[in-house]
This record gives structure tokens, C-alpha cells and sequence, in this order.
């Protein structure tokens, strides 16, 4: 089980994050690499090592078997945006930690278990209880076709200084999010550079 909860996507969390002290869904946060002692983070940071494992959701182990987001504060009951879109394989903890929301919180909106793989493409709701299905008698059954709404992009020009966590925090989307859109395997971008990114307004 600490293998799994310890799981992080297959992507470079260096390349994704920065150094440091940052937030994630305004609460505190630093990326710990593989093989670090996390009484050693607990005590850099002023911390209980039962704290941190509280405020992160873990049991209680070593050392950080891969690279990880570590909160250094309680992450909060609600996300910044109203869902999450799963990727394959991702689990309910994978998501609390990227999106800075306490696990309970999510398990509670969506009824789902904390470690357990998620389809690829469920809406994972971050700020509320997702809506009930209603399923009707099987012989009054209609099936419609359902009508997705259109999409919007607009396209953002790399600028100077610019990196991929600033230009997410610039329009609320996660640094997966515009890796997706724009079929990148790095966030490594260049000056002059066109990115999709989705309008959420």
C-alpha cells in the first residue's frame, strides 16, 4: 500500500513544479525529491512529523519513495476549480495532492475510494457532491443523444520569464491541463511559443 501511496504520474514533477516553497490551491507546498528523510522536511519546516503526514494524507514512513508534492499546511476542503478531468490510472490521492484538496473532501464529493485507479475521462468534482444519477425503470429507458458543449481555446504567446506553472496560475488550469491540450511531454517552453488553452469563462 505505500507503494501506492506513494504513486505519482510518470511525468518529471521537476519539470512540472518549481523549487522552493510554492502553493497549490493557496496552500503551501514543496516538491520532495526520491530518497529524502521526511523527518528532515518536517524539521526545515518547522513541523511535527505527525503533522506532515496529516496534512498530506500518508502513513507513516521514511523516507519519500519517489518524487512528491509535500503540503506543509492543512490543503483545503474545496479545489480551485469545480472538477478535475481523470487520467488513466489516476487515483482519488493523486488528485487531492495535485489539485491541494484534503482527501476526505474528495472522497466525500464523489464517493469514491482512495486508491483506486479512475477511469480515464471521469469528472472528478472538487468543490462540491457530484450530481446523482437517476436511473430511470428499464422499460420507460430513453436514450438521447447527449450534446457536448463546444470547447473554446484561446491561444496564449510565451513571453519572456514566462513558465508553464505561471501561465496555469495565470488562467486557472493545472500544468497537465496545457501538457494535454497541446500533446506536450515536457514543460519546458520557449520564448515566441503558441499555447492552447482552454476558456473557462
Amino acid at each position: 500500500e505505500t507503494e501506492q501511496l506513494a504513486k505519482v504520474e510518470a511525468k518529471d514533477l521537476k519539470q512540472l513544479y518549481p523549487t522552493g516553497i510554492f502553493r497549490i490551491n493557496d496552500t503551501k507546498v514543496v516538491l520532495v525529491e526520491k530518497g529524502t528523510s521526511f523527518l528532515k522536511v518536517a524539521g526545515e519546516h518547522n513541523l511535527s512529523l505527525s503533522k506532515l503526514f496529516d496534512f498530506n494524507d500518508m502513513p507513516e514512513e521514511d523516507i519519500a519513495a519517489q518524487d512528491r508534492l509535500v503540503f506543509l499546511q492543512r490543503k483545503r476542503k474545496t479545489g480551485e476549480k469545480a472538477f478535475h478531468v481523470a487520467e488513466a490510472g489516476e487515483t482519488a490521492y493523486d488528485i487531492a495532492q495535485s489539485q491541494g484538496i484534503r482527501l476526505e473532501s474528495l472522497i466525500e464529493y464523489n464517493g469514491v475510494a482512495a486508491h483506486s485507479p479512475l477511469k480515464a475521462g471521469e469528472k472528478i468534482y472538487l468543490q462540491e457532491k457530484a450530481p446523482q444519477r437517476v436511473e430511470a425503470p428499464a422499460q420507460q429507458l430513453v436514450y438521447h443523444q447527449a450534446v457536448q458543449p463546444q470547447e473554446t481555446f484561446i491561444t496564449h504567446t510565451v513571453q519572456t520569464k514566462e513558465t508553464a506553472y505561471s501561465i496555469s496560475k495565470k488562467y486557472g488550469v493545472s500544468v497537465e491541463d496545457i501538457l494535454q491540450w497541446n500533446n506536450l511531454s515536457s514543460a519546458d517552453l520557449r520564448i515566441g511559443q503558441e499555447l492552447r488553452i482552454k476558456n473557462n469563462r
